[in-house]
């Protein structure tokens, strides 16, 4: 385990590959599936996280957004430290995927660069075709 949060509604355990939510509240049992919580869910998973330092006066949040859900972990002042630690972890991992995301040109700038091809006779007609018709029909 890399850190662990104590927060108002929930406990937070981050690991390497997942993240850990234990609900505090007995009737709050909407999350992503009963095997998920107490079990973890893959880093990979979380698609967003935003965080907000508590102060003397307001409780600190992390919201942690997933494919079709979101988490809100509320905690006290005194586990700034904690929640600041999971929150850069998470935001690193994020960040990481984006990056390693392959970035694939556009079907249609591809399209022009043939039409352009076939427009200076490069290629024929039917290489033309071939070509749009493969990039529209993947």
């Amino acid at each position: 385990m890399i850190t662990k949060l104590n927060g108002i509604n929930a406990e937070l355990e981050l690991f390497n590959d997942k993240l850990v939510i234990k609900k505090s509240w007995f009737l709050i049992r909407v999350f992503i599936s009963e095997k998920v919580e107490g079990q973890g869910i893959g880093l990979n998973d979380i698609k967003d996280i935003n965080y907000k330092e508590g102060t003397n006066i307001s409780n600190g949040s992390l919201n942690i957004k997933f494919q079709n859900s979101m988490e809100s972990i509320k905690f006290k002042r005194s586990s700034n430290k904690d929640a600041e630690k999971i929150f850069k972890a998470i935001k690193s991992k994020i960040d990481k995927n984006i990056k390693e995301e392959p970035i694939h040109t556009s079907g249609a700038r591809e399209i022009r660069e043939y039409k352009e091809l076939y427009d200076d006779g490069i290629i024929t007609r039917e290489e033309f075709e071939k070509k749009k018709n493969r990039i529209l029909n993947s």
